[in-house]
């Protein structure tokens, strides 16, 4: 069998880890063994960020929509819904962007979808037609206050 010399191999491997420990400090960016342990840990905060970052864009967005339903005299909860109920598939980074750079259509938006919500809550009749009953005289066979804190009635 061949003798294989490893020692180019070997390099190339240690010069690609060194790459891209670029711009770390001290002996990280230059040791083979700190840079190897400094890259261990920099990729794992970078899949932790990458999943952040998804979450504060979205809070972002939802902040973005929220302070131009504000303007708009619509609360952020009942116009997600309103979107859902008429089946308008719009992402909030995309809503959120429309209502930054062009206001005037995301008011025809939100006017467009709050119209029938509002339609629909005029057409259902209200429960309050009933009048409402008079409670009744509680009074108790003593003198006393009832559970009311009302006096009885005097039967004189």
């Amino acid at each position: 069998m061949t003798r294989v010399k490893r020692g180019t191999t070997t390099h190339k491997k240690r010069e690609k880890l060194l790459k891209q420990t670029k711009g770390f400090l001290w002996g990280r960016k230059s040791k083979t063994r700190a840079a190897k342990e400094a890259l261990l840990h920099a990729y794992s905060h970078a899949f932790r960020a990458r999943k952040e970052k998804k979450r504060t864009f979205r809070r972002l967005w939802n902040v973005r929509i929220n302070a131009a339903l504000h303007n708009n005299g619509t609360k952020y909860s009942s116009f997600i819904h309103a979107l859902k109920q008429n089946k308008i598939a719009l992402n909030r980074n995309v809503l959120s962007q429309m209502a930054q750079d062009h206001p005037e259509t995301f008011a025809k938006l939100v006017k467009r979808v709050s119209k029938p919500q509002k339609e629909a809550r005029e057409s259902t009749p209200k429960n309050n037609t009933k009048e409402a009953k008079q409670p009744e005289n509680r009074t108790q066979s003593s003198g006393t206050p009832d559970a009311l804190g009302k006096e009885p009635a005097n039967k004189d």
